[in-house]
């Protein structure tokens, strides 16, 4: 009796790992080395099929994330980045949000449609806020967490 409740618990994982391994996602090999080119020391990489292909990845410690097409093109990337790491601009821009009491959460460079761009997460008592700014620290969005809704400026 005790052989048969092991085999059919053997059985039962082999069927389970069998079934998660098929449900995953088949990446091409373009799309694996594009991602590997663009981000050569990335590790614990995780595909998920989105409306393309979406790679969560780690690289020098930071949070990745990047969606290819089928074709292997890059659409869109972003990746945590520190305060530094900002561009000059953008920083006095943000210097302008700490000087009035709000505390800087995050920070995350964004490439989409061959455009940089940068989200800063700020956020002072109830308020929280992701700033997005252009390169040359032009402000373009201020997306208020709370009701998730974006207030463009011109």
């Amino acid at each position: 009796m005790k052989t048969k409740t092991i085999n059919l618990t053997l059985a039962l994982l082999v069927f389970l790992s069998f079934a998660s391994w098929a449900k995953s996602p088949s990446i091409p090999t373009k799309l694996v080395q594009k991602l590997n080119t663009l981000y050569p020391n990335a590790r614990m990489v995780e595909w998920k099929e989105n409306h393309g292909y979406e790679a969560d990845f780690i690289v020098n410690n930071r949070a990745g994330v990047s969606m290819f097409n089928e074709k292997g093109e890059l659409l869109s990337s972003r990746l945590s980045i520190s305060v530094a790491e900002l561009p000059v601009a953008v920083t006095e821009e943000v210097n302008q949000y700490v000087e009035k009491g709000y505390v800087i959460n995050s920070t995350v460079q964004r490439w989409y449609k061959s455009r940089n761009f940068y989200d800063v997460e700020v956020k002072k008592g109830t308020e929280d806020y992701i700033l997005r700014f252009t390169t040359n620290g032009r402000r373009i969005a201020k997306i208020n967490k709370a009701k998730q809704s974006a207030s463009k400026l011109g």
